[in-house]
């Protein structure tokens, strides 16, 4: 009860943070340590837009070290009596994982397709991570889309954003070859298994600056 107090604080005092706000894990030794993620996640406000599912949230950095989060709601801090991820709810989740070595830049959110109407329309995803003796990063993923297998972009319960572009355009190493492979893109991609032949579907959409 009291680490969900103390997230709880945490995520209160983040949340108002201006958006792309990073922090640094300015000694590597702390790599090894656990960082707390502090996460927001905005359900679209249109008919039907909430769900029941099961959610699953993957945080990525520029060298694609990643955080697992299987089980979104277990990280929740609006109380036992909460209902997540209904239609217009901002819902707040917390919990520690491995530091990652740059900021949060890409993600893949996705549901299990279970409980009735498991369809689901998001809004964005904040996601904040506060690394120890550090800062914290904010960053924004427009998600806009449906998570859903019968609303376009059909037979896609995951949904991918890709914003390395943009987030590591102010870090102290944005002129090594890997950032500048990721520079000038934006990429907002979904994954899916088709039901007619257990094909997997893949729908990558691009924005060059």
């Amino acid at each position: 009860m009291e680490m969900k107090l103390h997230l709880f604080s945490l995520a209160f005092v983040l949340a108002s943070l201006p958006l792309q706000a990073y922090c640094m894990v300015e000694n590597q030794r702390f790599l090894d340590r656990d960082c707390t993620y502090v996460v927001y996640v905005q359900t679209g406000d249109v008919q039907n837009a909430g769900t029941y599912a099961s959610v699953s949230l993957e945080l990525r950095d520029i060298y694609m070290n990643r955080v697992n989060i299987t089980d979104l709601q277990s990280w929740g801090l609006m109380g036992s009596w909460h209902d997540y991820f209904r239609r217009g709810n901002l819902d707040a989740f917390a919990g520690k994982a491995k530091c990652l070595e740059g900021p949060v830049c890409s993600i893949t959110l996705s549901h299990d397709n279970s409980g009735v109407g498991p369809g689901w329309y998001v809004d964005f995803v904040d996601a904040t991570l506060v690394a120890p003796h550090g800062s914290c990063r904010k960053v924004r993923f427009p998600v806009k889309a449906w998570l859903a297998f019968d609303e376009p972009p059909y037979y896609s319960t995951r949904r991918g954003v890709y914003l390395c572009d943009e987030v590591v355009s102010g870090e102290k190493d944005a002129n090594t070859p890997l950032v500048r492979q990721a520079a000038g893109k934006r990429t907002i991609f979904s994954l899916g298994i088709n039901p007619k032949d257990s094909t997997t579907y893949m729908d990558v959409t691009i924005y060059n600056k």
